[in-house]
């Protein structure tokens, strides 16, 4: 490598946490300000009735894969558990149970560590799949290796979002409001950049569930592909109206029917009172007319939506090349 190629390295300031460097075993926190679980999946588990992100991680070991929503969560060591015959040689373990309905390999499943430390980096970082803006996971780094413990946290819980926790708002607006009265309110420089912290999750989940409902909008606006397909309302999206205070596209097309419909009788009214004034007035040769208007003005408009969603596909298609 040229000493300009190095230079020009060193400039993009790319820092690099090498393993020996990490503290994989250390209690890390995460935070969540938002809700994504869809309602039919909070059927299914009676703790994502308060909403939050369902997180394949073993490191959440306390709530098995669930970031509740404005819950401080940690992550702890964890286990990937595994059949033992899959193993390689001297692969450390830290648990083993027994599964009696194992046929393929031995009955002794064993667990293999799972370190908070090397969990950190791909839950709280964006993921390709949302555009590259996070949806709104953060550490909560003031608290990076204490300890857990339940009295104290639920005190920091209570200083943050009232003494009705666990009850919370329904929007994310008077949530982020409640964030900033109580980092106001704090003394201690830790609580403030806990604080902060917090509200950078708010404005990540904001930015993230505002792009998705936009896309989701487009979508529904095409309605039928010519293959067939009807585009409906993502469950997801369904959760992000009421917190994000977006209307939803379908209440806004009812409200459009709804508008076209009352101007639709106004014009038949003032037709009919025409024609009652007019003996030889044409007036199913007026309504078949304004018809052809009506689908002429309705093919522009879908030709339009069409060209701005395939606007907008393109440089997403250019960054997947």
């Amino acid at each position: 490598m040229s000493t300009a190629e190095a230079r020009v390295f060193q400039d993009e300031q790319i820092e690099f946490e090498r393993p020996e460097q990490i503290d994989k075993e250390a209690t890390r926190y995460l935070f969540c300000a938002g809700d994504t679980i869809p309602a039919r999946r909070k059927t299914e588990r009676k703790e994502f009735r308060d909403g939050g992100e369902e997180l394949a991680s073993r490191c959440l070991v306390r709530t098995k894969g669930f970031l509740r929503r404005c819950r401080v969560t940690p992550l702890e060591v964890g286990a990937d558990f595994q059949p033992k015959d899959l193993l390689p040689d001297g692969q450390e373990t830290i648990a083993t149970v027994i599964d009696e309905s194992a046929t393929r390999w031995d009955t002794s499943l064993v667990g293999v560590p799972v370190y908070p430390g090397y969990e950190i980096a791909s839950l709280t970082s964006p993921q390709i799949s949302d555009d590259g803006v996070g949806r709104g996971i953060v550490e909560i780094t003031p608290l990076r290796k204490q300890p857990w413990d339940d009295k104290e946290m639920l005190k920091l819980q209570r200083f943050f979002f009232g003494p009705q926790y666990p009850v919370l708002p329904a929007t994310l607006r008077e949530i982020e409001i409640l964030i900033r009265k109580a980092r106001a309110a704090a003394k201690d420089d830790d609580i403030k950049d806990i604080g902060d912290e917090m509200l950078t999750s708010c404005e990540q989940f904001r930015a993230w569930g505002s792009g998705f409902i936009e896309r989701e909008h487009n979508l529904l606006k095409i309605g039928v592909t010519p293959g067939g397909f009807v585009y409906r309302t993502n469950p997801v999206a369904e959760v992000l109206y009421d917190q994000l205070e977006i209307e939803r596209i379908d209440e806004h097309l009812r409200n459009q029917h709804r508008a076209q419909a009352d101007m639709g009788a106004a014009i038949i009214q003032a037709v009919e009172k025409m024609g009652a004034q007019q003996p030889n007035f044409d007036f199913e040769g007026l309504m078949l007319k304004m018809q052809e208007k009506n689908a002429e003005i309705a093919e522009r408009v879908a030709r339009s939506v069409i060209s701005e969603f395939q606007t907008q596909q393109q440089p997403a298609d250019n960054k997947s090349k």
